[in-house]
């Protein structure tokens, strides 16, 4: 069992966890940390994390030089682009062949059933890959939605719109599915000491 410390000097957080077999599980182990530190906004400029042995000897450190700095994208893209050469392995031959290279849409993104909206900013970068194409978000991720509710728009080339718009769709339902689900159970247990967590956790 590993003890990871972030410490800037004027804040420590400490994670239990199952400690890194080596340090390229390390870093992977810290994007996973980096990633907790965002969703709960902590924000400073100088960042070290270091793991920590049972005997309380160091393991292995990493310093972030800029926390927001660190991205997720390539990862994300990885994902994104993957879903798209699945869904599209050889180009969009219908739209291609009715749909003119310099068409220009503008799409209204709909809420279908209420739940909680959660996975916007992937949505949009589907789109920031295809290029040549805006999405103007309404809401953001956490929000409760209602059927017929604006979520987004969408304007910009009609062919990437097309291109995108399931893979996009899929994405942003399967995680709003896991964000509704997720605030079920927060509601159920809400009256008690219980307390919902995800695989990884932080205590300040």
């Amino acid at each position: 069992m590993y003890n990871k410390y972030v410490n800037n000097n004027y804040k420590t957080l400490n994670i239990e966890g199952q400690g890194p077999k080596n340090k390229d599980e390390f870093i992977k182990d810290t994007y996973k940390i980096v990633k907790s530190l965002k969703k709960i906004n902590y924000d400073f400029s100088n960042v070290t994390i270091y793991s920590f042995k049972e005997d309380g000897n160091n393991a292995y450190e990493v310093n972030i030089k800029n926390l927001n700095d660190i991205k997720s994208e390539d990862d994300l893209d990885k994902i994104i682009k993957n879903a798209l050469i699945e869904d599209i392995p050889n180009e969009d031959i219908t739209t291609n062949s009715i749909v003119s290279e310099d068409s220009i849409s503008s799409v209204d993104l709909l809420c279908k059933e209420e739940g909680i909206i959660a996975g916007l900013e992937v949505f949009a970068r589907v789109f920031h890959i295809l290029g040549d194409v805006t999405v103007d978000l309404w809401k953001k991720d956490g929000d409760k939605v209602y059927p017929k509710e604006k979520i987004a728009e969408l304007k910009g080339n009609t062919r990437n719109i097309l291109k995108g718009e399931r893979v996009a769709l899929n994405l942003l339902q399967r995680m709003s599915g896991i964000a509704t689900l997720t605030n079920k159970f927060v509601k159920e247990i809400e009256h008690t000491d219980a307390k919902l967590l995800d695989t990884y956790f932080a205590s300040i």
